[in-house]
This record gives structure tokens, sequence and C-alpha cells, in this order.
């Protein structure tokens, strides 16, 4: 005769109960089949259900089932204590180790997929057999299994209106030597993927940590939503640590985010300070990188003046942002002139423009020349520079410094104009003011 024993699993509480006995396997084995059933909302590999339902069966006191993630154990004499009908049952004794079978079957609820996942233990009277267990040890000895490196140190969840500050993070956290899961960083991979399954297995399965940006924007979002979910089922896998990682720019409650959590006071803490914490998480020395490798200041409008000591940050200053992004390099020349490189990674060449010219009746741009690495511009001339995007843009020199030459500091101030319709003529058409995110 099959025994079947079910145990049901709903938002983490367990309902159990004989349920009879269909035929058997054969008809020379007894078995005593247990099959738990757990509902769930999001796509898990056999693993991590293995893992969420022995957490389950611990919080809700089936002590007579010893589950792990490499190791099942059933103690038949107390499950036999609680299932009468199994009584009668004499090869049933002692403690045996069992192998889990696991099916997934999915039903789309109202535009949700529901996962019904079931897990099935066999014990046989043909071939299983009770183990020995050490009067020291409740558990069988195992091979703990070697953990994965996870494709990202860290991934990143936020609001698209708080992407001025997470980017900064981001940039951070690259420039010390992290992996980061940053959407912008990742456009040509996600393009064309199925957005709901490749952020699952992300936030899932990809990090070893998810940091959340926590704002009022957040909350409501159905990205971030989802992305928390994600990191939320993954938490709940994480026996030994912990894995998400809060942030707050307020104080606006999420689903799941406990008020007992520590977190990191976004209103009292500069970007490079959460890229440091991060990197201390990690354990990583977020001194290690030379202190020159830190990003460079930025000027995110896509028109409009910027200006700095280009003596610091090796003379790099960035205008625009994403695919409309330049890194511009300058060094020293005179308080008359200076030099502007093609030397920075998101820079492909840089170009002169005639004496005389301006920004506005600057056409053609593709025609100048840029076939030299480095280029001197004086004060009042225009340089075009290209990025690796096909992107122009212009930049007309307003003031040079040079502390050299009597000035306190190095000093550059220039105008420019990025355009962001893939042409080469400054002087049609209209560039937006500032950068979208």
């Amino acid at each position: 005769m099959r025994h079947l024993i079910g145990l049901a699993m709903f938002d983490g509480r367990i309902d159990w109960e004989f349920r009879g006995g269909p035929p058997g396997l054969n008809e020379n084995e007894d078995c005593v089949q247990i099959t738990l059933i757990w509902h769930h909302h999001e796509k898990l590999r056999t693993r991590q259900i293995l893992k969420v339902m022995a957490s389950l069966l611990e919080q809700n006191g089936v002590n007579w089932i010893t589950a792990s993630e490499s190791a099942w154990t059933v103690d038949a004499d107390q499950m036999k204590g609680l299932a009468q009908e199994l009584t009668d049952v004499t090869w049933l004794s002692g403690r045996y180790a069992v192998q889990p079978e696991v099916e997934v079957d999915v039903e789309d609820v109202y535009g949700v997929p529901d996962y019904e996942a079931s897990l099935a233990l066999y014990v046989t009277s043909a071939c299983a057999r009770p183990i020995k267990v050490s009067e020291n040890s409740g558990s069988v000895p195992s091979e703990t299994p070697k953990p994965r490196s996870p494709k990202y140190d860290v991934a990143l969840s936020f609001a698209g209106e708080d992407r001025p500050y997470v980017e900064q993070v981001a940039e951070h956290l690259v420039a010390r030597g992290i992996k980061v899961f940053y959407d912008d960083y990742e456009k040509a991979d996600m393009w064309g993927k199925d957005l709901y399954a490749h952020l699952s297995d992300v936030y899932l399965n990809k990090a070893q940590y998810t940091l959340i940006f926590i704002s009022k924007h957040y909350k409501g979002k159905i990205w971030p939503r989802h992305e928390r979910a994600a990191a939320q089922a993954r938490a709940l896998l994480e026996e030994s640590r912990e894995y998400i990682l809060p942030a707050r720019f307020d104080d606006t409650d999420i689903p799941g985010v406990l008020p007992t959590t520590r977190f990191v006071d976004l209103r009292s803490t500069q970007p490079v300070e959460v890229a440091v914490l991060v990197c201390r998480k990690l354990g990583r020395d977020p001194l290690a990188q030379k202190a020159h490798d830190l990003p460079s200041p930025q000027n995110r409008d896509l028109s409009g003046e910027a200006s700095f000591d280009y003596s610091s940050y090796n003379g790099r200053f960035r205008i625009g942002s994403g695919q409309f992004e330049f890194e511009t390099r300058w060094t020293k020349a005179s308080d008359k002139s200076i030099y502007c490189y093609t030397d920075s990674p998101s820079v492909r060449a840089v170009a002169l423009t005639p004496n005389g010219a301006t920004i506005e009746n600057t056409r053609d741009a593709s025609h100048l020349d840029f076939t030299s690495r480095v280029r001197t511009v004086g004060l009042g001339r225009v340089v075009v520079i290209q990025n690796h995007h096909g992107v122009y843009a212009a930049l007309q020199i307003l003031d040079i410094k040079d502390d050299s030459r009597g000035a306190a500091q190095d000093f550059l101030r220039f105008r420019y104009r990025i355009l962001t319709d893939g042409s080469d003529d400054f002087s049609a058409g209209r560039t937006d003011t500032t950068a979208g995110g």
C-alpha cells in the first residue's frame, strides 16, 4: 500500500493531514509518500524551493522532517505518532534518509503567475533503510557545497526620480572595483529580454547583496516593487546573513522592511560614503584603488556652462549623461590656451573649428579634422568632441586661469551644447537643457 501524507503551505503556514492510501508502487513494495505543497509568486530554482520549504517546516514545528539543502531525513516514529493510520505499518521504524523530488506547476491568476511547488518524499519498505544517528548529532553528516561566486557584488534597486544620487553611488562603487547591477550599465544586455523574468533572476540569484533606495517614489513604482519582491524571496533563503541593505531618502514605509532594520540615512550621507559602506560590507578595502581613480565631477545638463579646477581629477570633467555623456580631459598650456584630449574612455575624437566660429554657426562637424589625440584650444575658440555613441558636443572656452602665471588656482570655464538628434549640425534644431533619467 502507498500511504499518502499531505502538507500544504500557504503564506508561511502549514496545514497537514493524512490523506489515505491509493495503490502501492508495485505489488511487492510498501511506500509512505509525504507530499508538501507550497504556493508562491516568483519563479524559483529547485535548490531555492528546497531551502524555503525547509525553513517553513522549521518555523511551523514539523520536527519529524529534518531538512537542509543537501540532506533530508524522516523520523518515522514521530510521524507514526501523528498519523494513527500508520501505526500498523510494522516495517516503518527509525529515521530514514530520503531524496526530495520537486515538481512545479504554474497558473495565471488575474495576470499574476501562481507557482505550485510539490515536493515528494518516499519512504519504501524495499529500498529505504533506517539510518544510524550519532548520539552527539541529530543530523546526517554531509559535505558542504562550495558557494558560487555571484555575478554582481551588489544590485541597486531604486526609483527613476532618485537616479541622480544612485548613479553617483554606482560610479563610486565601480571605481572601487565592485561589480554592480545598475540598469544603465546593462542596457545592451537587457535589450530584447523579458524584463520580468530577467530582473527576478538578478535580484533573486545573481547578487551578493541588494541595496534598495527607499523613497516616496520607490514605494509605488511597478519595477522597484517587482525587484523588491525578488530580493525579499532571496532574503528568505539566506539563513545565516542579511541580504537586503536598505538606504532611505525619507521615512516611507515599505512592505517587508521592518522598522527595526538598520538603514543608511541618505539625508545625511553622501554617495561616496554609501559606496565605502558597501565596500566594507563586502569585506573589501575601500582605499585599495588609486586616489585618482574616483569619478570626475559632472554637469548632467545637455547644454549650459561648466567651470572647475583642471588640476584636479587628472583634468577630467563630465558633461551630459548616459549615451550623451562626455568625459572631457584637459591639461595646462597657458592662461591663453589649454590642451584638450581624447584620453577618456567615453571620448572617441576631438577637433578644432576654424577661427571665429561659434557653437551656433558650426555645421558639418563630422567634416572637421579629428585625426589628433590632443588639440590646443585658445580663449574664445570652439572645440568639437565626439563620444563612442557617435554623439557630438561643441564647447567654447570662456576663461582660463593658470596658477603658474599669477592665478590663485588652475581654472577652466566653458559653455557647451550636446546634440541629441544624431546630427552634426549645431545651427539647427533644439537641444533639451537637461538629461533624461
